[in-house]
C-alpha cells in the first residue's frame, strides 16, 4: 500500500508586530525608548526653545556648549521623528546584541557602541559643516551605528563577517539608497521652498559617521564584552551524511 509523501512543514506563523515589540529580547530597546519618549516630553513641556540649546552645531561648540556632542543624540524634532527612530532601534538592536553577547557586559558594550556611533556621526557632521549654525538633533547617527554593526552579523550565533563580504556591501548599498531617498523626500522640498537656503532636513552626515563607526568598531566592542560566539549546534547522528561508505551494501 502506497502512503502519500509528507508535504513540506507548514510555514511558521509570522510574529505580529505587537508581539515582536514586547519580545523579551527587545527589553533594552524598550527601556531606551521610554527614555527617549521622556526626553521628547521634556522638549515639549519643560525645556525652553524645544531643547535646541542642547542640539549640536559648530556654533554651539564655539559658545562652549560641549555637552551638545552627547545630548543631541537624545533629542528629536517631533513625534514622527521619534517613531521613525524607535522602529529602527527595535529592529537593529537585536542583531547587535547577538554580536556583543548577553548579560550586563554585553548590554554595556551595546550602550558603548551606541554612544561611540553617535559621537562619530557628530564629528562627521562638524567636519562637513565647520562653521555651521544649523543644529543637529536626533538618535539617527547612533542607530545607524547599530545598522553598521548588524551588517557584519554572519550568523545567529554572533559571528562577524569580513568587511569585504558581499553581505556588508549589500548593506552599504541599502544604507546609501535609504539616505538618498530621505534627502530627496525631506530635505529636497525644504531646500526648494526656501529658495535654495538650507535650514534643516536630514542630517545624512551624522548617519554616515554613525554607520561607518558601527561597521568598524563592532569587533572592538565584541572583544571588550568578552563574548565568544558558540559553535553552531551539531545535527543528531541520524541526520549526519554517512558518506559513500554508508550508502552501499557490504558483501
Amino acid at each position: 500500500m502506497n502512503t502519500p509523501e509528507a508535504g513540506p512543514p507548514p510555514a511558521q506563523r509570522p510574529q505580529p508586530h505587537a508581539e515582536a515589540l514586547l519580545n523579551p529580547g527587545n527589553g533594552p530597546a524598550m527601556l531606551f525608548a521610554l527614555l527617549l519618549c521622556g526626553v521628547l516630553a521634556a522638549q515639549y513641556f519643560v525645556l525652553p526653545d524645544f531643547g535646541l540649546s542642547y542640539a549640536l552645531s559648530a556654533e554651539a561648540l564655539k559658545q562652549g556648549r560641549w555637552w551638545t556632542l552627547l545630548t543631541h543624540m537624545f533629542l528629536h524634532g517631533g513625534i514622527l521623528h521619534l517613531l521613525m527612530n524607535l522602529s529602527a532601534l527595535v529592529s537593529l538592536q537585536r542583531p547587535a546584541r547577538l554580536e556583543l553577547g548577553p548579560g550586563g557586559r554585553g548590554l554595556a558594550a551595546l550602550g558603548g557602541l551606541y554612544l561611540a556611533s553617535g559621537l562619530a556621526g557628530a564629528l562627521v557632521y562638524l567636519a562637513i559643516h565647520p562653521g555651521g549654525q544649523i543644529p543637529m538633533l536626533g538618535a539617527s547617527g547612533a542607530i545607524c551605528g547599530l545598522w553598521g554593526a548588524a551588517a557584519r552579523l554572519a550568523s545567529r550565533h554572533g559571528e562577524l563577517t569580513r568587511l569585504n563580504d558581499r553581505q556588508v556591501w549589500l548593506n552599504v548599498r541599502n544604507f546609501a539608497l535609504m539616505n538618498l531617498i530621505l534627502v530627496l523626500l525631506i530635505s529636497g522640498p525644504q531646500f526648494l521652498l526656501r529658495g535654495g537656503e538650507a535650514t534643516g532636513g536630514i542630517a545624512w552626515e551624522g548617519h554616515l559617521g554613525g554607520f561607518l563607526a558601527g561597521l568598524l568598531l563592532v569587533p572592538l566592542f565584541q572583544r571588550w564584552s568578552g563574548w565568544t560566539a558558540p559553535p553552531p549546534p551539531q545535527p543528531p547522528w541520524w541526520e549526519i551524511d554517512p558518506g559513500p561508505w554508508g550508502r552501499g551494501r557490504l558483501g
